[in-house]
């Protein structure tokens, strides 16, 4: 099968899953700043668009000391969560539950300033760009053409030398992926199918990836990382995974990421028999 090569492939949310998905499918090699930040309960049109005014727009008024507050809402065991009244977006993935949020914030904001950074290096340098919205699954509405026009608009305006596409995905519930609604015009591609996670349980941020292989296969990108830059993000995969799995060797991580592993498989089991509800 022979796939439309891009420069540069990147997500713009809505849904945490976008950025993952296109680390799996070998489509993003870096961070940037919208990969696991956002909101929920806004529509989705309105999400599209404001995500590509950030992207496009420079992140302008981004996570400002000042313009955080807390948001328990989204707390989980790892992190405590912000929202950011500049952005207008959850950041619920930067800082440590029962922390100083004025002591770490110094070093999560160098952390996005360097993603930014990266973001605007590489995407000024490409020639040809993809961009990838796929809707929250907790989210209301569908992103329209409107929507669709205003998102490429600012992007072409902000880098008018880069020839972008859009490819827009919304979660439209019990469209089932056979029956996926298409949608094409100038520079896009809108899909629209059911791709949540359904449990017992409120909706979950979590979508099926699996349901995104065939969309994003058809896809490739070009490498944009130096050799240090390969190391260094190696490096700090690797660490990050320690931290993550609470270990301090390859061995210990392994040990605890297959615990982890069996913990989550059979508490999603539980949840879709209702079973931890009950205990509840």
């Amino acid at each position: 099968m022979s796939r439309e090569s891009f420069d540069f492939v990147f997500g713009i949310g809505a849904a945490c899953s976008c950025s993952r998905m296109l680390r799996e499918r070998g489509l993003q090699y870096a961070s940037f700043p919208l990969d696991w930040v956002g909101d929920p309960r806004m529509d989705a049109g309105e999400d599209l668009r404001l995500t590509s005014d950030l992207a496009a727009g420079g992140f302008k008024n981004w996570f400002e000391e000042e313009n955080l507050e807390r948001a328990p809402l989204y707390d989980s065991e790892r992190y405590t969560s912000y929202f950011d009244r500049g952005s207008r977006l959850f950041f619920a993935h930067d800082f440590a539950p029962g922390g100083d949020m004025h002591g770490e914030y110094p070093k999560v904001r160098e952390k996005y300033a360097r993603r930014i950074a990266r973001f605007a290096k590489v995407l000024s340098s490409a020639r040809k760009a993809l961009v990838v919205w796929v809707a929250d699954p907790r989210g209301s509405g569908e992103a329209a053409e409107d929507d669709i026009a205003y998102s490429l608009n600012a992007f072409r305006k902000a880098y008018p030398k880069t020839e972008f596409r859009l490819l827009v995905v919304n979660c439209v519930h019990g469209v089932r992926p056979e029956d996926m609604r298409v949608k094409r015009g100038d520079g896009y591609e809108c899909l629209a199918f059911d791709y949540r996670v359904v449990t017992e349980g409120p909706p979950t941020w979590d979508v099926r990836t699996e349901m995104f292989a065939p969309i994003l296969d058809r896809y490739s990108a070009a490498d944009y990382r130096s050799r240090a830059e390969k190391r260094e993000n190696a490096r700090r995969e690797k660490m990050r995974a320690y931290e993550k799995m609470k270990a301090s060797s390859a061995w210990e991580y392994i040990v605890n990421r297959v615990q982890f592993k069996l913990y989550r498989h059979f508490k999603r089991k539980l949840e879709r028999k209702g079973i931890l509800q009950d205990i509840g």
